[in-house]
């Protein structure tokens, strides 16, 4: 499998996660930032090889950080 598909299906499943939980217990300061590290990390080694797929890391999260609660619904 692509590691650009792999990436964006974790992003997706990571988003579906946030904001369930955001629903149910409000947004929180640092909101989905223990889950970007997560990605980061996991994928660290495509930092250099595969720019693509760091650049959806990076903008999910810019996701994370703009995330309000008009998004929740």
């Amino acid at each position: 499998m692509n590691i650009q598909l792999k990436v964006l299906l974790a992003i997706k499943n990571c988003k579906v996660n946030l904001t369930n939980k955001a629903r149910r217990t409000g947004i929180w300061e640092n909101f989905g930032q223990s889950e970007v590290r997560h990605l980061e990390d996991k994928y660290r080694d495509y930092e250099y090889k595969e720019k693509d797929a760091w650049d959806l890391i990076k903008k999910f999260d810019s996701w994370c950080m703009n995330f309000n609660d008009k998004d929740i619904y």
